[in-house]
């Protein structure tokens, strides 16, 4: 059995858009987040962004402009209704029906759920490490805000995971492989990665011959 489709959920900081974006030069395979899948979703004329400000906007315009800001890398959730999400969904499966690619969020994981070649992996990390690698991409912002942007884009992640699968966004039992940031660098969890998905798809294939030959 060969993956073809690897999901990747993590938590805000720990580089998850960058660990996607060199496995797909690594793996030669396209990558999607939420800013690509919308793309192809203005392209149809499926997509229609909330028109409500969010609570972030209108409580703390500087929180809501640091969200704007790490959106393109870190995936910040911004609203959208049940329709526009179930169009997303909708992305994902034909993206990949067209073959391999790296989805990044968006619970690809569950959508995909029902594929044996799908491998999720959850990235997870230190508040610490997350907190100090996030000031170091963003230069002079104060950890206060930082700590309360990953707070805030963590929640907004989990809860829409729960909100689209009914299931919890961290649940080890939704993923081939949890990782800890915290104890390995980007570069490390690449090839990881890489590594153990072609070990397992190597164990499955000898498993299938051993038993085909019996």
């Amino acid at each position: 059995m060969a993956y073809n489709i690897l999901t990747i959920e993590r938590e805000f900081g720990t580089g998850g858009y960058e660990i996607a974006m060199e496995l797909s030069k690594l793996l030669q395979i396209p990558f999607y987040d939420q800013n690509k899948i919308r793309l192809i979703l203005n392209h149809e004329g499926n997509f229609t962004r909330a028109q409500q400000p969010s609570s972030t906007e209108k409580t703390n315009p500087m929180l809501y402009n640091l969200t704007t800001k790490m959106s393109d890398k870190e995936g910040c959730i911004t609203p959208v209704d049940d329709e526009t999400a179930k169009k997303e969904f909708g992305v994902i499966r034909r993206l990949s029906e067209e073959g391999p690619c790296i989805i990044l969020g968006r619970c690809a994981n569950y959508i995909l759920r029902n594929r044996s070649d799908v491998y999720s992996v959850f990235i997870q990390g230190d508040v610490e490490k997350k907190k100090q690698r996030m000031q170091r991409m963003l230069g002079n912002i104060s950890a206060d805000l930082v700590l309360q942007e990953m707070k805030h884009t963590d929640q907004t992640r989990s809860e829409y995971y729960q909100h689209f699968t009914g299931r919890r966004w961290d649940d080890p039992s939704d993923y081939n492989m949890i990782l800890d940031e915290a104890k390995m660098t980007e570069e490390e969890m690449v090839l990881f990665i890489m590594n153990h998905m072609q070990k397992q798809a190597m164990d499955y294939s000898e498993q299938r011959k051993h038993y085909i030959n019996q």
